[in-house]
Formats: structure tokens, sequence, C-alpha cells
């Protein structure tokens, strides 16, 4: 099965991969610069793929001053600003088939209501949960745990591919404050 991988990198830059699942071979890379933020110094801070892997969204920013853009995948790679001033800066595609995103210091989730369609008729509420309280989640919603038999595969740079079931060493800066859970 052939797909995408993205990343964000840089502030306004994304790195776009074709991604072999049956391999775990990465291939095909592009570079997809984006739309600096409107709030200069700030940068993109997650992304997500539509449910039909046709668009890819990006968002970033800080509190009032978040962004959020579309890339259309079956269009050139067309990058489109949804919305500037209160887009969804940490994006997470729901079991709903929606996007949800956090709006940093606010009250409010946001919600691409119709991800698999192109620029605005992406249907985005930037206050469409009233979380009643700030969204204190600076850089992203919780990881998903997925069942093992959907776990990634994990690829560092030097070409050695490591899957499930083989035993991976990680290193790891100690930064104050920040804690990691495996």
């Amino acid at each position: 099965t052939t797909g995408k991988l993205a990343m964000l990198y840089g502030t306004t830059d994304v790195a776009l991969f074709d991604f072999d699942a049956n391999t775990g071979t990465i291939s095909g890379y592009i570079n997809i610069p984006l739309p600096s933020l409107a709030f200069g110094g700030l940068e993109y801070l997650s992304i997500a793929f539509s449910p039909d892997g046709t668009k890819l969204y990006a968002g970033g920013g800080y509190g009032y001053e978040n962004q959020l853009v579309q890339i259309d995948l079956s269009n050139s790679n067309t990058v489109t600003t949804i919305k500037t001033g209160d887009g969804g800066a940490s994006l997470k595609l729901g079991p709903d088939g929606k996007i949800y995103g956090g709006i940093m210091l606010s009250t409010f989730i946001g919600v691409i209501n119709s991800p698999n369609n192109p620029g605005l008729a992406c249907s985005y509420n930037p206050a469409a949960i009233n979380a009643g309280t700030f969204v204190t989640s600076f850089l992203d919603f919780p990881s998903t745990v997925l069942p093992s038999s959907q776990r990634p595969m994990m690829s560092p740079s030097g070409g050695r591919v490591y899957c499930q079931g083989h035993d991976v060493a990680l290193n790891v800066t100690i930064i104050p404050g920040i804690t990691f859970n495996w």
C-alpha cells in the first residue's frame, strides 16, 4: 500500500514523501513552502491528512494569532489559507472523519467539518466546541495509541529500517520539565 508521509520543518515548510507501507520505503521527496504566518516570528506546529488523503492541513501560531492552511495534494499541491487569526494550531483527525484543532490560550476547539473538500468548502468552524476552560495543549492533542497491527514503522536517517518486532535504542537529551512515555 502506497501512501504519503508529511513532516513540518523550519517555520514554513512541509516535506512530503511517498511511503510504501509494505516495505517501509520512503521516497519521492517534495518540498512544499507554506505562506508565512500573518503574525511574524511564529511557526506551523502540526499537520493532519484528510480522511481520503487528498488534502493536508497545517496549523500554527499562538493564541488568537493562529493560521490554518490546506494543501490540495490532488491539485498540484495548491496551498490555500483557510483562516487567519483563529485557525487551529494543534490538528488531529477524529474517528468521525473531521479534523479538530485546538486554539491555544482560548476556550475553543475548531473543527474542519468536511476536510476532503477543497479550499473554503472544507467548512472550518473556529468556535465549534467551547471547552469552557483554556485549551492547554500547546503543541498537540494527545497521541493516539494504535492497535499493534497498525503501529507505524520507524526509519531514521542512515538507511536502516526498524519495524515492529525489532528492538530500537533511542537517545534522548534530558530537558528539565519534559517527560517521555513509551
